[in-house]
């Protein structure tokens, strides 16, 4: 009798301790989850054209007027 109710004591208290410890990683989960929805948003907006543009242009860029010239052959690069 002693050794059953002892054993039941034990089983209660490790689930009660799984249960916590489940409680602790669904809070950790879903803290993570937030934070990944977080960084999404921020990577798509920087990422997007119209945000580098304007990066672009407060960095000084400015828009190419005239195309690349591709040189092929490097000796003739004084000509350019």
């Amino acid at each position: 009798m002693f050794v059953s109710l002892l054993c039941q004591v034990l089983i209660t208290n490790n689930l009660a301790l799984k249960s916590n410890e489940l409680n602790e990683l669904s809070a950790k989960k879903q803290d993570l989850e937030k934070q990944i929805a977080v960084l999404e948003f921020e990577d798509s907006s920087l990422s997007s054209l119209s945000g580098i543009e304007t990066k672009a242009k407060k960095l000084g860029f400015v828009k190419m007027i005239d195309g690349i010239i591709a040189i092929k052959n490097p000796s003739t690069a004084a000509a350019y």
